[in-house]
């Protein structure tokens, strides 16, 4: 669609012209469409919220992986909806839950996006979870509990630390210790405030 293509590359070009919420429902995106809406993704600049691509045609494996790699790189869409568009298979989903919580490593857990909390109509149980979590307004607090949990609560794995310099290794211990301590202060917190009489329902 000539159209489509001229108002995407529009974008492109001027990021700073994107809305909030792009609704592009039952469109021919098509390969090249599908890239372009990637590269959105990825500028800095793009302050995209709410993006829905339901019900457009079918695309390539390799150019639905970079299209859902895409959020990782992005900070603002909170809400993406591309149920029938070939990525809602079974491998995409594994895919956005690496997209979501990285857990190859510790840097790439808290790289990991920590902002979108809406896939579509997904049932997926894991990532309905991933997402619950990002809906928590302070980021760093999700970075944080992210790579607690999947690297020293879930499973702890001490050949983290054997190649790390002894400062490095300080700094990580620190920010561990300060993820459980908040852990814990918020679950006093909730325990209070279900204790506390005008709290009562």
């Amino acid at each position: 669609d000539y159209e489509l293509m001229s108002f995407l590359e529009c974008f492109r070009s001027n990021p700073s012209l994107i809305p909030k919420t792009l609704d592009l429902t039952a469109n021919c995106l098509g390969h090249w469409g599908l890239v372009v809406i990637s590269d959105l993704l990825r500028n800095r600049c793009c302050s995209l919220e709410r993006l829905n691509m339901a019900n457009t045609d079918p695309v390539p494996y390799d150019t639905v992986s970079y299209a859902v790699n895409s959020v990782k790189f992005n900070s603002t869409l909170r809400e993406l909806n591309i149920d029938t568009c070939g990525l809602a298979d079974e491998k995409c989903l594994d895919l956005l839950s690496s997209v979501v919580c990285d857990t190859t490593s510790i840097q790439s857990t808290y790289l990991s996006n920590h902002t979108l909390v809406k896939f579509g109509n997904c049932s997926s149980r894991e990532i309905s979870l991933l997402l619950a979590v990002n809906s928590n307004p302070n980021k760093s607090l999700i970075a944080r509990h992210k790579v607690i949990y999947h690297h020293f609560a879930k499973n702890f794995r001490l050949d983290l630390f054997q190649d790390m310099q002894p400062a490095v290794l300080v700094e990580v211990l620190t920010y561990v210790y300060r993820g459980f301590a908040c852990c814990d202060k918020n679950e006093k917190e909730q325990k209070h405030a279900a204790k506390t009489p005008g709290n009562l329902h």
